[in-house]
């Protein structure tokens, strides 16, 4: 093992994405049902349902790293969705529309489930989803939490989970079992505190994983939390990053600069802009994005503690200050010395003032940072020599601070 070898546990996901899918595919024959949902939605409830969770946000994330997100959005706004909206669900909806898919289109759900604390614009989404395959939809809504997440918040969103297993009951016909709720849960908990430990990892000198690394290894925990397959499958990633971090092993040769990344991917540039970065031996160390899925579950109360896990993500928390607070102490806690943020295009919720953002983090940090301008999945709003001029200027900023 030496610096820049691959994290052999990645290769693992081929299988389980395969197993995953070939699941829903199968999910009919097997008595259960397939529900659409989007990534913070509580699919803790579904697995002890026999619902499986199908997620129209990672099929569109397929599309753009298959770089046909162009393609297919499209024939979205040709049907009159306008460029510039979610490219998510441009991505998904052309798709719905053309028939083109990279993983061979998605299954029709059963119905429709959609949590606003991370979108409200998936809401539209969905329901568009919903009149095109005609099947019922649910949404939870949660209270936005400006400081604190208070008991009418929680109480609000707990009445909603309890007519969310109500309507699960009537759409699958099967009874909801607590005993095998807090099974699920206990499993889910015992993956996120994996999943939290290798995400702490990145704060070693150098560090064994970076945020590619991250989204790569995330599906799991977005896909199939609350299911021994995801607990496994961390399992055998956070021994072989122990053993990483035990004999220094460096993702990037060389580790010079160690940056934070705020806001989505750019699905489509993984790979460039991987290889850009580690040829300044900047290696990108973490991102609220892949914090995202370390809930804390009290399965002794667990209705009630989903309510108060899945209300305050961080998309549906706090002002800037709460926002620059935040980044700041994980740039403390990973010892790092830049930062990218990206203004996404299409992503307005998580990008509205970044420039503020950006200027609260220098002055109270002294450490300087950029913005990249571009989109999650539309390469339209991407420009190579830009970007590489902005990358280029930035480190030779950084170079003279060192």
């Amino acid at each position: 093992m030496k610096d820049g070898d691959s994290i052999k546990a990645l290769g693992l996901l081929n299988d389980i994405t395969a197993n995953y899918w070939k699941d829903v595919r199968d999910a009919h024959k097997n008595n259960k049902k397939i529900a659409y949902v989007n990534a913070t939605f509580p699919v803790e409830l579904l697995y002890a349902m026999d619902v499986i969770p199908v997620y129209p946000e990672n099929h569109a994330v397929a599309i753009e790293a298959k770089k046909q997100s162009v393609e297919i959005t499209q024939v979205a706004e040709a049907a009159g969705y306008p460029m510039g909206m979610c490219s998510y669900a441009l991505c998904d909806i052309g798709s719905v529309l053309s028939g083109k898919s990279p993983i061979g289109g998605m299954p029709k759900p059963d119905f429709i489930l959609h949590c606003n604390a991370q979108c409200d614009h998936i809401t539209k989404w969905f329901e568009v989803l919903c009149r095109h395959y005609k099947v019922p939809f649910f949404l939870l809504d949660a209270v936005y939490v400006r400081k604190e997440i208070d008991e009418d918040a929680v109480n609000y969103f707990f009445i909603q989970l309890e007519d969310l297993i109500s309507f699960l009951e009537e759409q699958t016909g099967k009874s909801f079992d607590i005993d095998r709720f807090r099974e699920v849960l206990t499993i889910s908990q015992k993956t996120c505190d994996l999943w939290n430990a290798i995400l702490g990892s990145a704060a070693n000198i150098p560090s064994s994983i970076t945020f590619f690394d991250q989204l790569i290894a995330m599906a799991p925990i977005v896909t199939q939390r609350g299911t021994k397959v995801a607990m496994e499958y961390y399992g055998k990633l956070k021994v072989e990053i122990d053993e990483r971090v035990k004999n220094k092993i460096a993702s990037i040769p060389g580790e010079k600069y160690r940056l934070y990344w705020d806001n989505l991917p750019i699905w489509y540039k993984l790979r460039g802009l991987s290889m850009a970065l580690a040829s300044y031996k900047a290696c990108l160390v973490t991102a609220m994005y892949t914090e995202g899925w370390g809930y804390h579950f009290d399965t002794s109360d667990p209705i009630r503690s989903m309510a108060e896990n899945y209300i305050p993500i961080d998309v549906n928390t706090g002002d800037l200050e709460y926002r620059a607070n935040k980044v700041v102490n994980i740039m403390d806690r990973y010892h790092l010395n830049g930062f990218i943020i990206h203004s996404n295009r299409s992503c307005k919720r998580v990008s509205i003032g970044q420039l503020d953002l950006k200027n609260m983090i220098v002055e109270r940090t002294g450490i300087n940072g950029i913005i990249l301008d571009a989109d999650h999945g539309d390469p339209r709003f991407y420009a190579d020599e830009r970007v590489n001029m902005l990358l280029e200027t930035y480190f030779d900023t950084l170079e003279e601070k060192l």
